[in-house]
């Protein structure tokens, strides 16, 4: 017991001492007492300072996402989604919330569907202007004169909504490229999306490319595309234009904003974190387009490179072209936007989202809402298809569309909100592009991926965690605790400390 000094008792003084004065000032009929207050001794220290619920500090909290670094951030207040006890959450669509096998299913029902399609074109007894029948290249004369326009034999456009050339009707008509208009569901005011979806060209097809091209758009016209002319030692997408160090006699596949000891080279960089731009020019050799005459009506054309910009850490290649037709007095300006980054049957990677999204918004503001974009991959229909998917319902997104949930600001669902409850958005688009061009959105890890953006934007519109547990931006989440001050800190100190978690 020696060895444990502190734990011995110590006996206490009082801590109140009384003394009593009898003094008769009555007479000795009464008895008073003074009681007189003595200071209290300084008590032990004790193991425990305050009581145990004194620092008690329980919050409510979610799975919080770990804040970046101050520096990456403006200097301005965070926007916080702030929900009235009286009004409910908004509440994810049943389509967000599918399980992988799910969606897979799903995916299954699209291409049982096509199949049928598929299956009623290829009849011998139906007429070519059947709903589902595709143009066949049948003249072998004329084909191998001409060259072979498709570049897969069993991707070909609806003969319905293919993208017919204005000649005359005995001639040679054809190009892979399908018309795709898609009107907003939730906003009737806004105008419809417009693209033309067309395979990577084939070297026959350059000329077919750019009178469709001439015939469909006005100046501006913006090109979108998604492949590279190369990718693992198979050639994608033929050289359709000219650029600095490519002539018209030259048969490279490749296309590079980089320059060359001859060009004329500008490098800008700008403020943002992402975007670098490399401009460069040089004096160029026009490509000449139907020399040959191929429809007999003598329309001529010849395509002459501008420049090019590298943009989002070189995933864009921004291109200026200049169209001359014969006859206009002014040449056209067309924007080609070649996007690196996206692998055929792929997707791109969380790390490319951003340049992506730059992307879409690059070709809107370079184009025309009135007249369509041009849109390619290789196939014209897996990335293609992903593509204007994407944009349509994002654009659905930002018009206010809840996608079946309810706008928290109001104290219940629209009715239209709630009927839309059990419509899958993502399968009556995709199903509604297959109607129109063949094979839209071609895998199922391209159907998966309008699942997985479609829902972390929902998130990050209503400000909510995603259910994955990371913030709605991407970010990782700090782990889910209960959190207690500490018991032998102090107040103000417990509270410095939660200041900066």
């Amino acid at each position: 017991m020696d060895k444990l000094p502190r734990l011995r008792r110590k006996p206490k003084p009082p801590a109140i001492e009384t003394s009593v004065d009898r003094a008769n000032n009555n007479g000795g009929e009464g008895t008073r007492t003074t009681t007189t207050e003595m200071p209290s001794p300084k008590p032990p220290p004790s193991i425990i300072r305050n009581s145990p619920l004194r620092n008690l500090k329980l919050r409510v909290t979610t799975k919080r996402a770990r804040p970046q670094s101050p520096a990456a951030h403006p200097a301005s207040s965070p926007t916080v989604a702030v929900f009235s006890q009286s009004v409910p959450r908004p509440v994810m669509p049943a389509f967000l919330k599918m399980t992988q096998p799910e969606i897979e299913n799903k995916f299954h029902e699209l291409t049982w569907a096509e199949r049928g399609r598929l299956a009623l074109g290829a009849r011998s007894d139906v007429p070519n202007n059947f709903r589902w029948a595709m143009f066949r290249q049948t003249d072998g004369g004329v084909g191998s004169q001409r060259g072979i326009m498709d570049r897969y034999i069993n991707i070909k456009p609806w003969n319905h909504n293919r993208v017919r050339l204005k000649v005359a009707e005995n001639e040679f008509d054809y190009v892979n490229a399908s018309k795709i208009t898609l009107d907003s569901v939730r906003d009737p005011s806004l105008p419809p999306l417009r693209y033309i979806a067309m395979q990577g060209p084939t070297t026959p097809s350059f000329a077919h490319v750019w009178r469709m091209i001439a015939e469909q758009t006005s100046s501006p016209a913006v090109i979108i595309q998604l492949t590279s002319m190369v990718e693992g030692g198979v050639v994608k997408c033929s050289q359709y234009f000219p650029d600095r160090h490519h002539h018209a006699s030259s048969t490279s596949p490749s296309a590079s904003c980089t320059p060359t000891a001859a060009a004329a080279t500008t490098t800008t960089t700008t403020t943002t974190t992402t975007t670098t731009t490399t401009t460069t020019t040089m004096p160029n050799e026009p490509w000449y387009l139907n020399d040959e005459n191929h429809w007999n009506d003598d329309w001529r054309a010849h395509l002459s490179y501008e420049s090019c910009e590298e943009l989002a850490d070189g995933a864009i290649e921004k291109r200026k072209l200049l169209l001359h037709v014969h006859g206009e007095d002014e040449p056209r300006t067309i924007w080609h936007f070649l996007y690196t980054r996206w692998p055929d049957f792929g997707v791109p990677t969380l790390s490319d989202m951003e340049s992506f999204f730059e992307l879409m918004d690059l070709s809107r503001e370079h184009g025309d809402p009135a007249q369509p974009r041009i849109i390619h991959c290789s196939a014209g229909v897996g990335r293609t298809g992903t593509f204007i998917c994407l944009e349509h319902l994002m654009r659905e997104l930002d018009a206010g569309a809840t996608l079946g949930g309810h706008n928290p600001t109001t104290a219940a669902p629209p009715a239209a909100a709630a009927a839309d409850d059990d419509v899958d958005l993502i399968f009556n688009t995709v199903d509604h592009l297959r109607q129109l061009r063949r094979s839209m959105v071609q895998s199922e890890t391209q159907y998966k991926f309008l699942y997985q953006v479609m829902r972390s934007l929902w998130q990050a519109k209503h400000g909510l965690v995603a259910l994955d547990g990371h913030a709605a931006d991407g970010r990782e989440p700090a782990p889910k605790r209960l959190e207690v001050a500490d018991e032998f800190s102090s107040d103000d100190a417990s509270s410095n400390d939660h200041e900066h978690l």
